[in-house]
């Protein structure tokens, strides 16, 4: 499950960046079935709803899946690049 705090770093994220919360679609699956690594809690996809493109991201102890997501939208990510 993701953490209030998770949440809260990631809508302050969004606002940041000029997205609301309706701009992005996010799915967590637990993945309590991965014995070889006990701190992985799951996988969080988030999804740009006007471009489709969706990247997933491992959360869990050690995982600070908020700032990779925070630097995949600084860096356009989610955004469709047409070749020039």
């Amino acid at each position: 499950m993701i953490r209030k705090a998770e949440m809260k770093e990631y809508r302050y994220v969004l606002k940041k960046y000029g997205y609301n919360k309706n701009d992005f679609d996010i799915d967590h699956k637990n993945k309590s079935e991965n014995p070889t690594n006990k701190y992985l809690r799951g996988i969080i996809t988030i999804e740009n709803v006007k471009t489709g493109i969706n990247i997933s991201y491992n959360y869990g102890n050690g995982y600070a899946w908020v700032p990779v997501f925070a630097e995949d939208l600084k860096n356009g990510a989610f955004e469709v690049h047409n070749p020039t």
